[in-house]
């Protein structure tokens, strides 16, 4: 039961992020400094937390309408064999990452947006990278 006021309280965090940010944009004007990124920021998060929860709560609400696809799901989330698929869909998928983002990089220095823009895309980049390579240093050293 806490995991759904758990997902609700995500729609609603989002909905108290994206709010205010969504005003702050409509009402100062465009420009081109570091704060100006703030609200784009404060929306994706928003945005973000919405759909977190909002997924999590239509798949509880999906597998009490139909049961036995919620055990052949519980059931591929057990099996050896789905999570290794699993995991070799994410490893695919974040090689793709890097090649898509380089890409996204690429196109804006061409359009020449904003350097701040570019910098927050490279400093993403770069967060996605480190925390890689602390969960490998993590797990490498379980092993």
């Amino acid at each position: 039961m806490t995991k759904h006021f758990k997902d609700a309280g995500a729609i609603v965090c989002g909905m108290i992020v994206l709010v205010p940010m969504r005003l702050w944009i409509a009402t100062t004007p465009l420009s081109s400094s570091i704060v100006a990124i703030f609200p784009l920021l404060g929306i994706f998060l928003g945005v973000g937390l919405v759909f977190y929860g909002v997924r999590n709560l239509s798949k509880v609400a999906l597998s009490a309408m139909f049961p036995t696809v919620a055990k052949r799901y519980l059931f591929e989330a057990s099996d050896e064999r789905y999570v290794q698929l699993n995991q070799m869909a994410k490893a695919k998928a974040y090689d793709v990452m890097h090649f898509l983002i380089w890409t996204i990089l690429i196109a804006l220095v061409w359009l020449k947006v904003s350097a701040v823009i570019v910098i927050v895309v490279v400093l993403f980049y770069n967060i996605v990278g480190g925390v890689y390579i602390h969960y490998r240093s993590k797990y490498e050293e379980e092993m």
